[in-house]
């Protein structure tokens, strides 16, 4: 009873003061403390488990995305992740996307041990897409590929309109844009002319816009998942 009514004083004055002159008792003394203190803890543990049960608020915060352009499509790499070079979270669940003639809705719920984060895109397009002609494909654990069709051969000079704020991973894939330099070269020679980048590294010039984080992004970085 001592154990289970946090009496742990006491029980220290009966040891040393009792059991530790009789042997005898204190082994039975010892089965029957040590049995208590597993009852106490099992109560402790079922009682945080009905805690945790309880559905917390999840932060939503933006997914880690690049996007790329050829001459027929725009490709959109979704990772489940606060940032590109961060690894993807492993245990996705509630996957959901959407595609409109001009908004790309992607979701998901992503658990990290016992920590959960919604991911939410929402992205409006500064030009339309052929629906029924778009993909998207899961490409491993915690990554999509998400393949736009455009209505035209034209080239894009931004994904989103212009009063869109972005979020800050969200960028152009510039290796991913490699890929399909040379045939936009083809295509639209002027084009690239004009807007060629000061880097050398691909043919876009995409306004970006201050971004500032907020505090649930911030906090997510903390639970990352490994």
């Amino acid at each position: 009873m001592a154990v289970k009514h946090n009496q742990f004083a006491a029980l220290e004055l009966m040891v040393d003061g009792y059991f530790g002159k009789d042997p005898t008792r204190s082994t039975q003394a010892e089965i029957t403390v040590r049995q208590a203190i597993d009852q106490v803890r099992g109560q402790q543990n079922s009682l945080m488990e009905k805690f945790e049960a309880i559905p917390k608020e999840i932060p939503i915060i933006s997914p880690a995305t690049q996007w790329a352009q050829s001459v027929r499509d725009v490709f959109l790499r979704v990772k489940f992740a606060t940032r590109t070079d961060s690894p993807a979270c492993l245990e996705i669940s509630e996957l959901v996307h959407d595609l409109k003639e001009q908004m790309v809705k992607v979701s998901a719920l992503c658990r990290n041990d016992k920590k959960f984060l919604r991911y939410v895109l929402e992205l409006p397009l500064d030009n339309p897409i052929n629906v029924d002609k778009s993909t998207v494909e899961v490409e491993s654990v915690g990554r999509l590929l998400i393949k736009l069709e455009k209505l035209d051969e034209t080239y894009w000079k931004s994904l989103w309109p212009s009063d869109f704020l972005k979020p800050k991973n969200l960028s152009l894939g510039w290796e991913m844009q490699g890929r399909y330099d040379e045939e936009l070269k083809k295509k639209f020679p002027d084009l690239h002319d004009k807007e060629e980048s000061s880097e050398g590294k691909g043919v876009f010039s995409i306004p970006e816009k201050p971004y500032v984080p907020s505090d649930l992004e911030e906090d997510a970085e903390e639970v990352e998942p490994d």
